[in-house]
């Protein structure tokens, strides 16, 4: 189950796998599927039929759309289509990112998260562990700039990612994303928990917004796939 925020006011239809992949398709503008270099390999995966890899390519072309500054052409239908897909075919990890993008929710990225994380809040189902990471990248940033405490005090996600953007970042990115990476399977676990707060909504997206899943093929003598956050699918 996924926290209130995610999926408040949205409404699921039913259908098998291929229908929601095929509606979703047909839901991409044909001038943003053109801009995007993926109309191609939309069209080879739906013919072939490889369920997981026509999903993955739909939330690429989100993805796209969302770097582009044109994810707003892309109705909330077809984010919950994909969504519907991968619940379908057991890939959880795509639906948080795919529901909050029909949500509205705006790109995130790395300075976002490291915000996020260094001020993540008391919540149920938080470990000791996970809160000494979180405090570690507080430390990082306050160590560099004493005059970012207020912002860590007060939770203020967009100034502190505006002061990781200003210069923090290029400094400190290295060692606050190998505290981030090594905590990231219990962070997101969290922050996509249905008793995750909604008044701290904004924390969680900044987690799932920044980290879309990619589907991984497996090596071996048996095709299988998997889900990777992107930069581990990389």
């Amino acid at each position: 189950m996924l926290p209130e925020f995610l999926t408040a006011d949205l409404t699921f239809p039913e259908g098998t796998v291929r229908e929601q992949l095929a509606i979703a398709g047909t839901l991409v503008p044909g001038t943003l599927l053109a801009a995007s270099g993926l109309a191609d390999e939309l069209r080879e995966c739906a013919e072939e039929g490889l369920y997981h890899f026509w999903m993955n390519t739909l939330q690429d072309i989100g993805v796209w759309a969302e770097e582009n500054g044109r994810d707003a052409e892309l109705p909330p239908g077809f984010w919950v289509r994909v969504a519907q897909a991968a619940h379908g075919m057991e890939f959880p990890e795509f639906v948080p990112y795919c529901l909050g993008k029909a949500q509205g929710w705006p790109r995130r990225d790395p300075a976002d998260v490291m915000a996020a994380f260094a001020t993540l809040p008391e919540v149920d189902g938080m470990t000791s562990e996970l809160r000494a990471a979180s405090d570690r990248v507080a430390g990082l940033l306050a160590d560099d700039d004493p005059a970012v405490e207020p912002l860590l005090a007060a939770g203020d996600l967009e100034g502190l990612a505006d002061h990781l953007r200003s210069g923090a970042y290029d400094r400190l990115g290295e060692e606050l994303s190998e505290v981030f990476s090594a905590a990231f399977d219990e962070v997101f676990a969290l922050v996509t928990s249905k008793g995750f707060p909604f008044e701290h909504r904004a924390h969680a997206w900044a987690i799932i917004g920044a980290n879309p899943f990619r589907v991984v093929l497996d090596e071996g003598l048996v095709s299988l796939t998997h889900a990777e956050v992107w930069w581990r699918a990389g």
